[in-house]
């Protein structure tokens, strides 16, 4: 099974690019904090991994998230190799973005309506509509 789930804040500002046939992407590192406890002192170390994210997907996440963002993503582990220009093997390795679930705060979603006025709406705009009437309701 190759599947990891990832809780940290997005470390360098979000870019949307395209590839030739139009797809939307964007690629970004997410630093996930894991403690650790050496000599009596503990804290937190950040890890840092390398995503990708494709289509809606990307689109979403460089509109609505920034850097700092604290974000959850699921998606799967990719290995690519290449030979570089002096014939030396690279690879890198990324998670492959499935979903993603923002998880900043209140503050930080306030202060995001407070610069974009519109956001709220969009936000709301996508809430589903649900047709409830008295009958559905147990009391």
């Amino acid at each position: 099974m190759n599947k990891v789930i990832l809780i940290g804040r997005i470390a360098k500002d979000l870019e949307l690019k395209h590839t030739g046939n139009g797809l939307a992407v964007c690629s970004f590192s997410l630093a996930v904090n894991k403690p650790y406890k050496s000599g009596g002192n503990a804290g937190n170390q950040a890890d840092f991994f390398n995503c990708i994210a494709w289509r809606g997907t990307a689109e979403n996440l460089c509109k609505y998230q920034k850097k700092g963002s604290l974000i959850s993503v699921e998606g799967n582990l990719i290995n690519n190799s290449w030979e570089d220009n002096n014939g030396v093997k690279r690879y890198k390795t990324e998670v492959n973005v499935s979903t993603i679930e923002y998880l900043g705060g209140k503050k930080e979603a306030e202060a995001d309506f407070r610069d974009d006025p519109y956001a709220y709406m969009e936000a709301e705009a996508k809430l589903p509509d649900y047709d409830i009437n008295n009958d559905d309701i147990p009391f």
